[in-house]
């Protein structure tokens, strides 16, 4: 079966007695071209593990299995995974896991496939994008890459540069280089969701060092962004419940002038005022 074609998606899709769940998400590729340019960002061999997220009906997931030595697809929809098993069927080097992704304990199944590493590639749901994305990125073995399917704009947030940063772009960029790779049309996708997406890839995934305290670093990035209209001083102020003095001090010493704003402070900038606060 061509999962690629239209046609023959909404014949599987009517087999089961299914149609795409916009509320989880469920916009299935059908586009070869998209298809390989994922796969080409990946850059697979046969050494490789990849854990895939919301598989769908297996489109990816078969060409994950043609260039990795292992594929891990992880999928909560209890139709899904009939379909999958289905339409991967062939797959020898496929492990389908039927649960939720923020229930798996990704270093127990890495110690299960007798792997020390892997890369996260992914067509992800839209509903779960940001929440799986920093899963990944917090777990205690993180992916040596990450080349994910989102939606364009939650794309160029992440790679959003200082004067323009989020919540979610510091969250990535803490950890990783992350960039567009092309943007994909949004009529490559059956159903057609109302938005253009964006392959992405995140490169130079890095540890934190053994004593950074991760989450009063972002219990300060969160504290930044609470008010994001109020210069940081403020904004520091009401999210760490501390005096105004106190929030400008720490500026102070992080050489950050306490007029400026959340969305204007450097991935460097936001590390020098955690020492700071930590160092208190």
């Amino acid at each position: 079966m061509n999962l690629t074609d239209k046609h023959q998606v909404m014949e599987l899709l009517s087999k089961y007695h299914l149609w795409a769940d916009k509320r989880k998400g469920q916009n299935f590729l059908i586009d070869r071209w998209t298809l390989n340019k994922i796969i080409e960002a990946a850059n697979l061999s046969k050494k490789d593990l990849v854990i895939e997220v919301g598989p769908g009906l297996g489109v990816l997931t078969r060409e994950l299995c043609k260039s990795a030595g292992q594929v891990i697809a992880i999928e909560v929809d209890e139709i899904m995974t009939r379909i999958l098993r289905e339409t991967c069927k062939d797959c020898k080097n496929l492990k389908i896991i039927r649960k939720n992704i923020f229930n798996i304990n990704i270093e127990k199944e890495l110690k299960k496939a007798k792997k020390a590493s892997y890369k996260m590639v992914a067509n992800l749901p839209y509903n779960v994008t940001s929440g799986v994305l920093e899963l990944f990125m917090e777990s205690k073995i993180k992916p040596n890459e990450m080349i994910v399917m989102v939606q364009k704009e939650v794309a160029e947030r992440i790679c959003a540069k200082p004067g323009d940063l989020s919540l979610l772009a510091v969250s990535i960029q803490r950890y990783g280089k992350p960039e567009i790779i092309t943007n994909i049309k949004k009529d490559n996708f059956f159903p057609v969701p109302k938005v253009d997406s964006a392959i992405l890839k995140i490169s130079d995934i890095k540890y934190p060092p053994k004593d950074f305290d991760t989450r009063l670093f972002f219990r300060i990035v969160k504290a930044g962004f609470s008010a994001k209209r109020k210069q940081l001083h403020n904004s520091l102020s009401g999210g760490l419940a501390v005096s105004t003095s106190t929030a400008v001090a720490y500026l102070t010493d992080a050489r950050i002038s306490s007029f400026r704003r959340a969305e204007d402070l450097s991935i460097e900038e936001w590390l020098r005022l955690y020492k700071a606060v930590k160092n208190e």
